[in-house]
């Protein structure tokens, strides 16, 4: 689970760095390709700026031309052009004033030297075949601007240096026009021909000065744009890191818990299920096959199983519970039967819930089974032996009982003896005194069947009444009692339905009140008494028990449920465990024990009739 960490690690750790190569690759292209947009905006202005200062030139040829030059007063600036062979070069006015003639030629060098001068921009006229020398190409770029010029182009532009400065230039061609050809018909130039050319020059160190703060702008914005990205990116990053990691903490939780829960519950020994809302089986438990024979597959394939291998005498009770936990019932564990795969009959304790979603909604039931077949075989025994304890116990009950009939039994006889021999005995008598024998007799066998009764136990649940199962009780030990001067008092708040082993229950009671008789005697109490009562507790009927006996020992209270344990000198130690094993394990009960003033208490707890009866 490691590695596939540092796997996801390295792989988000690997997406953030190239993420960050194309951020950055992204971010500098958009630099560049903005400050190449701006260069070209740069030369694009100072090109148009070039372009308007030859429209103005061209425009105040064609009008210098159109009037066919200008008259100016010469000076030192400004001398008669040489090299113009015309009429009229230079007159003077009738005031005694000089004036020579420029051509457009001549007016355009010197504006091009004045505004150079005044606003930094150059310009120059020039032709490969120039009358002027001063109108030769100045460079090679000139004379290959001017070959252009006459292939066709319409323009040349272009950047150079002068003096560590850069410079833009723009050279259009200088087209003859019918003014024009007043001074260069001689040169063999036709209207229309390409005579030269017509060039400004402007200045790039103000613009490359806007550029480059522009650029500096740009940088920090873009600076600032890529860094933001790649703290984005780096907190991203970071933060899927700690996701990564705490997904990957959970799943490692998650396939812990989940080897954990496989590791208990295929190592357990109880036969674990879970059963979805449709009677599927989502999980069983590799215990399945020791305790039932049938494999895990096996039930998968056929769920049905679990009801099938029930022993028919226990289903409906087993389909029942299975039916209220489905239910989104929370019913009381249940014992039941099974035939295993191979037929043997093992006993099972069962335990369910159903399961939730979030929402609330059931998921299916999570149950699971215990072999308690050695167990029960256990309980069994010592049932046994607690019985056969008891049945001296039983005797002394019996005998109790039969003192009275045979004691009358006897003087019956005698009477009948006395009557012979004093010949008083007649017909009426006899049939008399045979009456009354029998009548003892039957009640005498009475108590047999209500002792062999009151032993034999029951194999299904069902429903009694907590004072008949008391009543049945007392019937045993009311002559033992009457004997040993012990009071009793009963006090029934109400009648009480409950459910559960009727026979069973009656046992413990005969149990724990014959422990009462036996504190009484042994402790000599000569006012002895037993106070019994009947109430109801929530979802229980309770029956309380109370001596007068002296009581439990402090260091023997908690362990009296313990097997074996015993207080009496002849003791067993069975009595009471056999007495919660029934209640709390058969009954789904609850029995207790406490000291009270000048004696003890026992409480017994079973579940009342009505829905534990579907339970």
């Amino acid at each position: 689970m490691k590695s596939e960490e540092k796997k996801a690690v390295s792989l988000i750790v690997r997406n953030a760095v190239l993420l960050s190569l194309v951020w950055s690759a992204l971010v500098g292209a958009s630099y560049f390709w903005n400050t190449a947009n701006k260069r070209q905006e740069t030369i694009a202005l100072a090109h148009k700026e070039a372009v308007a200062n030859i429209n103005k030139d061209i425009s105040f040829r064609s009008w210098v031309a159109s009037h066919g030059g200008v008259y100016v007063s010469p000076d030192s600036q400004t001398l008669p052009n040489p090299y113009l062979k015309v009429p009229e070069r230079d007159l003077v006015t009738t005031s005694g004033k000089a004036l020579t003639l420029m051509n457009p030629a001549y007016v355009t060098r010197q504006i091009h030297q004045n505004y150079s001068q005044r606003f930094g921009i150059q310009g120059h006229i020039t032709s490969l075949k120039p009358i002027n020398p001063n109108n030769a190409p100045r460079d090679e770029w000139e004379v290959q601007a001017l070959k252009s010029f006459e292939r066709g182009a319409p323009e040349a532009a272009g950047k150079f240096e002068s003096g560590s400065k850069p410079y833009y230039r723009v050279m259009v061609p200088l087209v003859a026009e019918k003014p024009c050809l007043k001074c260069h018909a001689e040169q063999g130039y036709k209207e229309g021909d390409i005579r030269g050319g017509l060039s400004a020059t402007v200045s790039l160190t103000p613009y490359n000065e806007a550029v480059h703060q522009h650029f500096r702008i740009m940088g920090l914005t873009h600076g600032g744009i890529w860094l933001v990205g790649m703290l984005a990116i780096g907190l991203v990053g970071r933060r899927t890191v700690c996701r990564t990691r705490e997904r990957q903490a959970t799943q490692r939780e998650l396939m812990e818990s989940r080897k954990l829960f496989q590791t208990i519950t295929d190592l357990a020994t109880e036969w674990t299920f879970w059963r979805n809302p449709d009677g599927s089986l989502r999980y069983v438990s590799p215990a399945c096959e020791k305790i039932s024979g049938y494999t895990q597959n096996e039930l998968y394939a056929n769920p049905g199983l679990m009801t099938e291998m029930v022993v028919a005498e226990d289903r409906e009770r087993w389909q029942s519970h299975a039916h209220a936990a489905d239910l989104n019932g929370r019913p009381l564990p249940l014992e039941f039967r099974i035939l295993t795969k191979d037929g043997e009959l093992r006993w099972l304790s069962h335990v369910c819930r159903p399961i939730y979603d979030e929402e609330g909604r059931i998921l299916g039931v999570r149950g699971s089974h215990t072999d308690i077949t050695d167990r029960h075989d256990y309980e069994q025994m010592l049932i046994q032996q607690s019985r056969l304890a008891a049945m001296r116990e039983m005797i002394g009950n019996i005998a109790h009982q039969w003192r009275q009939p045979i004691n009358a039994l006897d003087l019956l006889l005698a009477n009948l003896k006395d009557a012979y021999e004093y010949q008083e005995l007649n017909q009426e008598t006899l049939d008399q005194s045979v009456s009354d024998g029998h009548r003892i007799i039957r009640r005498m066998s009475a108590t047999i069947d209500d002792f062999r009764n009151f032993f034999k136990p029951n194999k299904e649940k069902r429903r009694f009444k907590l004072r008949e199962a008391l009543d049945d009780t007392l019937s045993i030990l009311e002559a033992s009692l009457h004997n040993n001067n012990i009071a009793l008092r009963i006090d029934a708040l109400e009648e009480l339905d409950c459910f559960g082993f009727p026979n069973e229950y009656a046992q413990v009671l005969l149990n724990l009140l014959t422990n009462a008789k036996d504190a009484i005697v042994g402790n000599k109490v000569s006012q002895g008494e037993i106070h019994i009562t009947l109430s109801r507790d929530g979802d229980y009927g309770a029956l309380t028990i109370r001596d007068n006996g002296g009581g439990i020992p402090a260091s023997a209270l908690p362990k009296v449920f313990e097997p074996y344990f015993t207080t009496k000198e002849k003791g067993t130690g069975i009595g009471l465990y056999m007495s919660k094993t029934i209640i709390e394990n058969s009954m789904g009960g609850k029995i207790e024990a406490r000291n009270v003033r000048g004696g003890a208490e026992f409480t017994v707890r079973v579940p009342l009739a009505g829905g534990r009866e579907k339970s």
